[in-house]
């Protein structure tokens, strides 16, 4: 089972989460612009809070770090609130675990850009055949996306890259940014 939680400002009820079966694990997606991306190999449970804060993404008081596998070739390390991870934990234990959508693999080769909207958040990332960047942005609006684009623009001329855009707003955003990038696919 798989749950995405918003936890930019919004609360729920713990009585309103889902039941989960008796057997496996339980995938929690919590949508924060306080992500991350660690390789494995630098990976340290104890030390999450302080790459976050290291990047200005320092978890904001009452909430702490938590990151997905830790067997996995890179570690998503996100903030979330503490009384959703105290409320998580009391309702599921330790069959609890993390992802983001940074941890997405698309499928594509070469120079390419990938950008997925999840309510005001823009996850991006950008291959140079490797990743060259992992984001978490925030965008309210249009303008807001069109802003990091252009910025992005500068650094990886859109000449050179194709989108790859994803989720329920993909086509919204290939409508917004068919100025920007000759070639969009949506996945």
């Amino acid at each position: 089972m798989s749950i995405q939680l918003m936890l930019d400002g919004h609360s729920f009820s713990v009585e309103s989460l889902p039941a989960a079966e008796e057997a496996g694990g339980l995938g929690f997606e919590p949508l924060t612009p306080r992500t991350m991306l660690v390789p494995r190999e630098a990976f340290a449970g104890e030390l999450a809070a302080s790459y976050l804060a290291a990047e200005g993404l320092a978890p904001l008081e009452g909430e702490c770090a938590v990151w997905s596998d830790t067997q996995q070739q890179t570690v998503a390390v996100m903030a979330i609130d503490r009384a959703v991870l105290d409320a998580l934990h009391a309702k599921y234990g330790e069959r609890l675990s993390f992802t983001s959508p940074l941890l997405h693999q698309p499928k594509f080769s070469g120079n390419a850009v990938w950008m997925m909207r999840c309510g005001s958040l823009l996850y991006v990332k950008v291959y140079r055949t490797i990743l060259q960047l992992a984001e978490v942005i925030r965008a309210e609006n249009d303008a807001d996306v069109l802003y990091f684009v252009e910025r992005l623009a500068g650094i990886f001329p859109p000449a050179d890259y194709e989108l790859h855009v994803e989720g329920e707003g993909g086509a919204a955003l290939r409508k917004l940014l068919k100025g920007y990038y000759k070639r969009i696919v949506c996945e």
